[in-house]
């Protein structure tokens, strides 16, 4: 998290906790919102959870979803 530029990396890692093995490892970035310090850097983790939803989770799911 980094005030002066504006912007926090998030390490999203999928486990698949029968053998645990990585699934997904992405380094994510989002930008900050709001007022206050909790709402400032809980915006970038907000923004990067919409980000997940509408663009990586369907590239994730077709390249590891097993049909």
């Amino acid at each position: 998290m980094n005030k002066f530029l504006n912007e926090a990396y998030f390490h999203f890692v999928m486990i698949r906790l029968s053998d645990n093995e990585i699934l997904i490892h992405e380094r994510l970035r989002g930008e900050p919102i709001g007022m206050g310090l909790r709402n400032y850097w809980a915006g970038a983790l907000f923004r990067i959870m919409e980000d997940i939803q509408k663009n990586y989770y369907t590239k994730w799911k077709a390249l590891y979803v097993k049909i």
